[in-house]
């Protein structure tokens, strides 16, 4: 006898139809490109062509409508991302293969990856290796920047990612820092998922992760460490 009666068919044959829309889904989804060897200029996003930096990709590059995903190869990447605006639906971006794609700032002596948007972001962030080890100068005497900022911004998801090194000039304050200015502004449905935060000893004060003023925020299942 078989053993899948005709009771179960419908329930396989929903759960096929719910497989195939999802793998539909998948396969039209528009995907842009950034690469150490890609242009601002020249570049359109797409795998022969891909920009330059995340900066360009996320502020000019990207619809403002979202719902697409941008893919950051292999390779480090000097200089920082500021998102000054939000897009209708989220955008996904994450390193094309977990954890080699490396943002830094060594030069600019500034945050490394930022949202400053007042409102929605619907930014999704995934799988980098986020960090300002290796940059010049002396350990940390004073306070400086955050490696990652979120200013006043709401639906953002922060996940996969390695935080590290912020202990030497320029660099110099809490790995992540998620803020508001004051009323009005009121973060939501900010997601910080399953990252590592790690940090040598220095200034008295920088934190891993610094919540000033939070409003609806989801920290879990990360794991922090210290020397």
């Amino acid at each position: 006898m078989n053993r899948f009666s005709t009771r179960a068919k419908p329930c396989l044959l929903a759960i096929l139809i719910a497989v195939l829309a999802a793998t539909v889904g998948e396969a039209r989804a528009v995907s842009y490109y950034v690469a150490t060897d890609g242009n601002d200029t020249t570049g359109d996003g797409s795998p022969g062509q891909p920009w330059r930096t995340l900066d360009h990709a996320l502020n000019v590059g990207v619809p403002s409508a979202g719902g697409v995903e941008v893919l950051v190869r292999p390779g480090l990447y000097d200089g920082a991302t500021i998102v000054q605006r939000g897009f209708d639906q989220e955008v996904l971006v994450r390193s094309e293969i977990d954890h080699h794609a490396v943002l830094t700032n060594f030069v600019g002596a500034s945050t490394i990856f930022a949202v400053y948007v007042q409102g929605d972001a619907n930014i999704a962030i995934e799988g980098f290796v986020i960090t300002g080890e290796g940059a010049t100068g002396p350990i940390c005497s004073v306070r400086n920047v955050n490696l990652v900022h979120f200013q006043n911004a709401s639906s953002i998801r922060f996940q996969n990612n390695i935080v590290f090194g912020n202990n030497r000039e320029p660099f110099c304050n809490d790995l992540m820092k998620i803020n508001r200015s004051g009323s009005p502004y009121y973060p939501r449905n900010i997601r910080v998922l399953g990252n590592v935060f790690y940090n040598h000893p220095q200034v008295f004060g920088n934190d891993l992760i610094d919540s000033v003023r939070p409003g609806e925020i989801e920290i879990s299942d990360n794991i922090f460490f210290s020397d």
